[in-house]
């Protein structure tokens, strides 16, 4: 059974020392249900587990992301990263739908799809990488899932995109007002195993490259190209810096 989902641990960056807990996640309650089913153990539990550790995971990430927030903004931006359809849509980015174990019924009536098992059975993966992989790997892969989220969400416009971390946006914003151009991304290299993969973006406005970044994910290399572009195209030209001969 393990290896059915040897892609979703490939894509989670972990491999389960307990197999059956990622198959239990894996499992909604309609699949027991079905005559001939082996099994009378599904997620709903590990549902439970999830919800909880979810919450803890994405508050102690903004508290990082957004240290100045009050109480009130940093509860509402939470609320809005852990609600049904934010979870549903990380599960269907994860292809969550395609491991999904449904009853038949369930599979009739395009069960995969609806957004209340995609966001249980999301919450029970993170339940059950609690407890194989422990809160420091769900903080990691929750910082990666929930990233430009956590940079930009509901509450931009209380601070700068840099300011929240969102060095692409940043960007973005400097070369169209300075040069009337877009930065484009390029993936220079991927190397490493699957779980630990490094990825290198570089990042061109016009025909010039700016600056070239490394991360552990796409996301991250490209946000760290972006910091080291702002940094370059802030630095002043040769005679501006107020100096005299």
């Amino acid at each position: 059974m393990s290896e059915l989902f040897a892609d979703l641990e490939a894509k989670i960056r972990h491999h389960f020392a307990e197999p059956a807990l990622l198959e239990q996640a894996m499992t909604h309650k309609s699949f027991c249900g079905d005559p001939g089913k082996e099994t009378s153990i599904h997620n709903e539990k590990l549902e439970f587990l999830g919800d909880a550790v979810i919450d803890l995971a994405i508050a102690s990430l903004l508290m990082q992301y957004l240290p100045e927030a009050t109480e009130g903004v940093l509860t509402r931006r939470r609320a809005s990263l852990v609600n049904q359809g934010t979870l549903a849509s990380k599960a269907l980015g994860l292809g969550l739908d395609n491991f999904l174990r449904v009853g038949k019924s369930e599979e009739c009536s395009e069960g995969r799809t609806k957004p209340s098992l995609l966001s249980d059975a999301f919450e029970a993966l993170i339940g059950a990488l609690y407890l194989d992989a422990g809160l420091d790997f769900v903080l990691e892969l929750a910082e990666d899932i929930f990233f430009e989220e956590l940079c930009v969400g509901s509450d931009r416009d209380q601070t700068s995109a840099e300011a929240l971390g969102d060095f692409k946006s940043a960007l973005q914003e400097l070369t169209q007002s300075a040069y009337r151009q877009l930065p484009v991304y390029t993936l220079l290299e991927q190397r490493g195993p699957e779980h630990l993969q490094v990825f290198a973006y570089e990042v061109r406005v016009g025909e010039v490259v700016c600056a070239v970044g490394e991360g552990n994910s796409k996301k991250r290399a490209q946000q760290e190209a972006a910091r080291a572009a702002l940094e370059l195209l802030r630095q002043p030209a040769d005679g501006e810096n107020g100096e005299t001969t």
